[in-house]
């Protein structure tokens, strides 16, 4: 299902990404993991919540977790890398 918010869309591509990429993940790192798909999952909700709101101060402060989740998600991948 395409939605009209192009960044949902985008972000449910990630999602399918991380899935093809953490299937190989090493059992060593399945904490890693679980954080991964659990924060990229609270983005998606966040993206709908966001979304769905006619207020325009918690749309502000939505966006504002939006980025913190982005860079918990950037951190967990470079940690899972190197």
């Amino acid at each position: 299902m395409k939605e009209n918010f192009k960044i949902i869309n985008l972000t449910k591509d990630l999602l399918d990404k991380f899935d093809k990429y953490l299937t190989n993940f090493p059992n060593k790192d399945i904490e890693l993991k679980k954080d991964i798909y659990t924060t990229s999952y609270e983005m998606l909700k966040l993206l709908y919540e966001c979304n769905s709101s006619n207020d325009l101060k918690l749309r502000v402060v939505l966006k504002d977790k939006l980025v913190s989740y982005v860079k918990f998600c950037e951190k967990f991948l470079k940690s899972s890398l190197f």
